[in-house]
């Protein structure tokens, strides 16, 4: 298997987060019906989780700062959870090439939500993955996977 399942799993618990008041450890067996994982895979899709769910404010803050123009509020709830992931991964995840992040926000809106939602993950992802090469951190990229 691949993480891009561990990604999709965490993707539709936190999504269910977002219509309901339940906890990580509910909505995540709910996730995993007819899915089948490794334990490194399930290992990743909670970490995925619990790390988005502890960070959230600072995730939202920086998504506040690189979607110029756009309040939390306008923002699809899709796209807000998938761009989310990414920055969780971004930011603290020190194993997955930038590059990669991006790629598999992009592909999963695609599966979930519409070519132009990917774009608009792209445009925002590219931004930080831009800001964050200032900065100088988390840059293990291939410049054409990203803007």
């Amino acid at each position: 298997m691949s993480r891009r399942i561990a990604r999709e799993t965490a993707l539709r618990a936190l999504f269910q987060r977002e219509f309901q008041e339940i906890s990580a450890d509910e909505a995540l067996p709910i996730s995993l019906e007819e899915t089948e994982m490794t334990d490194n895979d399930l290992i990743f899709a909670k970490g995925l989780i619990s790390g988005v769910i502890e960070h959230r404010p600072q995730l939202d803050s920086t998504l506040n700062e690189f979607a110029v123009d756009w309040k939390m509020d306008r923002i699809a709830r899709l796209e807000r959870t998938v761009l989310r992931m990414a920055l969780y991964e971004l930011m603290f995840i020190n194993d997955v090439p930038v590059g990669v992040t991006v790629n598999e926000a992009i592909e999963i809106t695609k599966i979930y939500s519409t070519q132009e939602a990917s774009r608009f993950i792209n445009g925002i992802l590219g931004n930080v993955v831009q800001h964050m090469k200032f900065m100088g951190k988390k840059v293990t990229t291939n410049e054409s996977e990203v803007g």
